[in-house]
C-alpha cells in the first residue's frame, strides 16, 4: 500500500476504461459521495517512465478526487491509498480488466437494507443519494421495498417472485392488502404477474399519481376524503373512489356548462370515459365565419401583432443559456407565460373570425368526457330527436362536409407574419437546392433573367430569384423545427467544391488565374450554386403565378411533398385549430374532424403531424392521394402552361442544344475554352 498525492497520479493507458466518457453526473455524485463517506476502495496503479503512477483500476475515483480539489473540497494533506502494481508486471490490462469486471453489484433488496438501514439513523433520501453517489429515484424505489408485506419480500429473495412482480406490490401502501393479493395467486402462480398485480391493486384503492387521482385531488382534501399517506407524496391512495368518481362528475359538468353559456347550447351531459363510437349516432353543428365589426377587426389584427411578438421573444428564450443569461427559472417561468398568452390570443381570434348560429346552438349540447387525466369536450353535438332532416340541415348550412368551388382545397388560413416568412424561407431552401444540383436549368435562369434586362429592357422579370453579386441571407424564426434536408443537400453540394482558388493569399489576378484553370463541370457547378445563393423568399399568389420564380420551380419541384411535410412544430402548431378541422374537412375526412374536434390544439397538431407524414391503414384510397398531395397555400407551385404542355427545357431533349460535359463523346472536349484554344 502505498499513499500518494493527486499530483503524482495519471491515467494509465493501458487501463480498460481509458477512453470511457463518464457523466458530469457520475463523477458528482461519487465525488459527493467521497466527500461524506470518504474513499472506501483504493486504487490500483503502477509507475510508469516518468516516474508518475498511472492508474489501472479506480480511474472514475480518481476523476472525482480531482473535481474536490478543484472546488478545494478536499483537504490539502490528502493523500490517495493505492496498491501498487510492480513495473516488471506485464499483464496490465488483465489486472484492470479483473478489478473491473469481477465486481459484482449489490442485490436490489441488499441495497433496500442498506438504504432503509440509513433512513431509520435518520438520513434523507437526499443524503443516502449523495452517501452512495446514485439518483433520487434509484433511493425511492429501493425505499419503496420497504412497503411490501416481509413474506413477499423473502418470496422475491428466494427467487419464487420476479422482482419486478414485486415492485407491483409496493404500489400500494397497506400490506394486509398486499397479503390478501399475494396468498389469492397462490392457486394459479402462472397469473402471478406484475401487470396483474398492478391491475387487482388498482381496483382496491386510487393512488394521488392516478389520473383520476390527480384530476380530484384538491377536491377531494377539501372535501374531507379519506387518505392513506405512502412513505412518499406519490404513494398515497385515496380510499373513497366512489367520492372521487363524484368529484370528477361535477368538475366535467363545470366545464361543460362554461361552453354551454358562452355558445348558448341547449343542454350538457358528461362521460367518465371518452368512447368515440357513440358520438356516430348524434349530429353535430360547426362554427360559421362570421363578419368582424370595426372594433372587433382591431382587436384580431392587434392579436396577430401580439401573436408575432410572442413568437419572436420565445425563439429569443430558447436561444438563452442560463446562468450566463438569466436564470434558468425565470426564463422558464415567461416562456410558459408567453406561451398561455399565445394560446389564448389564438383562440380569441378563433372566436371571432367563426361562432356557432344562435337558432343551430339552441338545439344542440357538449359532453364533457374524463380521458387521460384532462377533460375532453364533444362541441355541438345534436341529439337524434333534435336532428333536422338532411335537406334542412343543407340549407342551414351544416353538410356533414364543407362543400367548396374546388373540393381539393382548404379553407384558407390566417397565416401569423412569422409563420408566413418562415414558410417563404423553407420554399426558398427546397428550390435553392434543387437549383444547385440542377446546373442547365440555373444556366436557363442566369441568362434568361439576364438576357431581359438587354433585350426586353420594358418588360419587368417578377422577383424570386435575384441575379446579382451577393447572398440572399433569409432567417428562419424557428430554425429547429426546419426539417433539415434542404439544408443538407446545400451543404453536400458546397463541401464537393474546390475552392483553392479563392484563397485570401493570392491577388486577385491569382484567383481569376487560378479560377479560370478550373475544369468546365466545376465551373457549371460553382454557376449553379451562385444562382441558388440568389433565390428569395416568397410565397407565390395568384398575382405571380406565371412569373420566372414559379416557372422555375415548377420544374425544380413537381411534387413539393415528396421532399417536404407539414410538422406540428413547422406548421401545425402555428396555424388554428379551425384550420386544422377545415383541411380535415376537405380531405374528405368529417369523421376525424368530428373525433379530434375537441382536442386540444397542441394534442391536435400532433396528430396532424403523423396523418400527414405516414396515412394510416384505414384511410381510402383517395384521402391517402389527398394527403401525399396537400400543402399549405403558396407552397406548392401553380400549374403553369408549360408544365401543362409537358415542355421543358431539359438540354438533353433538345435536338439542337450543346451537348452536357458530362456526358461528351470520347475524343470531344468538355471545356470550351481548351477547344477555343485548338481553333
Amino acid at each position: 500500500m502505498k499513499y500518494l498525492t493527486l499530483n503524482e497520479l495519471t491515467e494509465h493507458p493501458k487501463n480498460v476504461r481509458a477512453r470511457t466518457a463518464y457523466s458530469e453526473e457520475s463523477i458528482a455524485g461519487l465525488a459527493a459521495s467521497i466527500e461524506a463517506l470518504g474513499l472506501l476502495q483504493t486504487l490500483v496503479v503502477q509507475e510508469v517512465e516518468d516516474g508518475s503512477y498511472g492508474v489501472l483500476a479506480g480511474r472514475r475515483r480518481l476523476l472525482a478526487l480531482r473535481l474536490l480539489d478543484a472546488e478545494e473540497r478536499l483537504d490539502a494533506r490528502f493523500k490517495v491509498p493505492c496498491k501498487v502494481i510492480g513495473k516488471d508486471i506485464d499483464l496490465v490490462t488483465a489486472v484492470s480488466l479483473a478489478e473491473n469486471a469481477m465486481q459484482e453489484p449489490m442485490a436490489p433488496l441488499d441495497e433496500y437494507e442498506a438504504f432503509a438501514a440509513m433512513s431509520g439513523e435518520g438520513s434523507t433520501a437526499e443524503q443516502i443519494a449523495v452517501a452512495f453517489g446514485t439518483t433520487m429515484r434509484a433511493v425511492k424505489e429501493r425505499l419503496r421495498y420497504g412497503l411490501v408485506h416481509p413474506d413477499i419480500r423473502e418470496a422475491a429473495r428466494n427467487g419464487e417472485v420476479a422482482l419486478d412482480t414485486m415492485k407491483a406490490y409496493a404500489g400500494h401502501p397497506c400490506q394486509e392488502t398486499q397479503r390478501r393479493v399475494f396468498e389469492a395467486f397462490a392457486e394459479n402462480p402462472a397469473d402471478h404477474q406484475s401487470w396483474r398485480v398492478r391491475e387487482i391493486l388498482s381496483r382496491q384503492d386510487l393512488r394521488i399519481d392516478d389520473p383520476l387521482g390527480e384530476f380530484v385531488i384538491d377536491r377531494y382534501r377539501a372535501e374531507g376524503g379519506a387518505v392513506v399517506e405512502g412513505l412518499f407524496d406519490e404513494d398515497t391512495v385515496l380510499t373513497d373512489r366512489h367520492l372521487a368518481e363524484r368529484l370528477r362528475d361535477d368538475r366535467l359538468m363545470d366545464e361543460a356548462a362554461v361552453v354551454k353559456e358562452r355558445c348558448g347550447f341547449k343542454w350538457t351531459e358528461t362521460r367518465p370515459h371518452y368512447d368515440y363510437s357513440e358520438f356516430a349516432g348524434y349530429g353535430r353543428i360547426y362554427p360559421k365565419p362570421r363578419e368582424m365589426d370595426e372594433d372587433e377587426a382591431k382587436r384580431f389584427n392587434a392579436n396577430v401583432l401580439r401573436i408575432d411578438e410572442i413568437a419572436g421573444r420565445l425563439e429569443e428564450l430558447a436561444g438563452l443559456n442560463a446562468p450566463e443569461d438569466g436564470d434558468d427559472g425565470a426564463i422558464a417561468a415567461e416562456a410558459e407565460t408567453l406561451s398561455a398568452e399565445y394560446d389564448r390570443l389564438e383562440m380569441e381570434n378563433d372566436a371571432l373570425r367563426e361562432a356557432f348560429d344562435p337558432e343551430d346552438a339552441k338545439r344542440a349540447g357538449v359532453i364533457a368526457c374524463f380521458s387521460h387525466g384532462t377533460v375532453r369536450l364533444e362541441v355541438g353535438l345534436i341529439r337524434p330527436e333534435d336532428a333536422l332532416s338532411r335537406e334542412e340541415e343543407t340549407a342551414r348550412g351544416n353538410a356533414p362536409v364543407r362543400e367548396d368551388d374546388n373540393p381539393d382545397a382548404s379553407a384558407r388560413p390566417v397565416f401569423s407574419n412569422a409563420l408566413r416568412s418562415d414558410l417563404a424561407v423553407e420554399r426558398t431552401e427546397l428550390l435553392a437546392a434543387a437549383l444547385a444540383e440542377d446546373r442547365w436549368l440555373a444556366r436557363d435562369a442566369l441568362i434568361f433573367q439576364l438576357a431581359a434586362a438587354i433585350f426586353a429592357p420594358g418588360s419587368r422579370v417578377q422577383g424570386g430569384i435575384a441575379i446579382n453579386a451577393s447572398s440572399v441571407h433569409a432567417k428562419h424564426s424557428r430554425p429547429e423545427a426546419k426539417l433539415p434536408e434542404a439544408a443538407e443537400r446545400l451543404a453536400t453540394v458546397y463541401d464537393a467544391f474546390d475552392l483553392s482558388c479563392f484563397d485570401a493569399g493570392l491577388t486577385e489576378a491569382e484567383q481569376f488565374d487560378a479560377f479560370r484553370a478550373l475544369g468546365s463541370q466545376e465551373k457549371w457547378r460553382i454557376l449553379s450554386y451562385v444562382v441558388a445563393a440568389q433565390v428569395t423568399p416568397q410565397l407565390w399568389s395568384e398575382g405571380d403565378a406565371n412569373g420566372l420564380a414559379e416557372a422555375v420551380y415548377a420544374q425544380a419541384i413537381p411534387n413539393l411533398r415528396a421532399i417536404w411535410r407539414p410538422t406540428a412544430a413547422g406548421y401545425w402548431s402555428r396555424v388554428s385549430k379551425g384550420h386544422m378541422l377545415d383541411v380535415l374537412h376537405a380531405l374528405g375526412m368529417p369523421d376525424q374532424s368530428r373525433e379530434w374536434g375537441a382536442m386540444k390544439k397542441a394534442s391536435l397538431a400532433e396528430q396532424m403531424e403523423k396523418l400527414f407524414a405516414e396515412p394510416p391503414k384505414w384511410a381510402t384510397l383517395e384521402q391517402h392521394l389527398a394527403l401525399r398531395a396537400w400543402t399549405p397555400e403558396g407552397m406548392q407551385a401553380p400549374v403553369t402552361n408549360a408544365a401543362r404542355d409537358d415542355v421543358g427545357g431539359d438540354a438533353e431533349t433538345v435536338d439542337e442544344a450543346e451537348a452536357d460535359p458530362d456526358t461528351v463523346g470520347e475524343g470531344e472536349s468538355s471545356d470550351p475554352e481548351i477547344e477555343d484554344a485548338a481553333a
